[in-house]
């Protein structure tokens, strides 16, 4: 049984509620909530709760090409 959002979901809550109309990576979600540098278990779990709090908050995640080098990136942010 869940005891509410954990340290990493409030994090995320509170990085997306101090600006509703940014759009941001789940690279730069997690530089937010970890600090630098990133590694790939931080991405893991920030995408991992990222996708478990989508429906609660209303956030949508897009697919935009990566600039500069090949591959995607998913822009997180609140459905417009």
């Amino acid at each position: 049984m869940s005891r509410g959002p954990g340290r990493i979901q409030r994090e995320i809550m509170a990085a997306l509620e101090a600006d509703p109309h940014r759009r941001l990576t789940t690279a730069e979600i997690a530089a937010i909530v970890y600090g630098d540098p990133v590694e790939d278990w931080h991405l893991e779990t920030v995408s991992r709760s990222l996708r478990t709090l989508a429906p609660r908050l209303g956030l949508s995640k897009c697919r935009v090409a990566a600039s500069g080098r090949f591959g995607w990136h998913h822009l997180w942010g609140r459905a417009v």
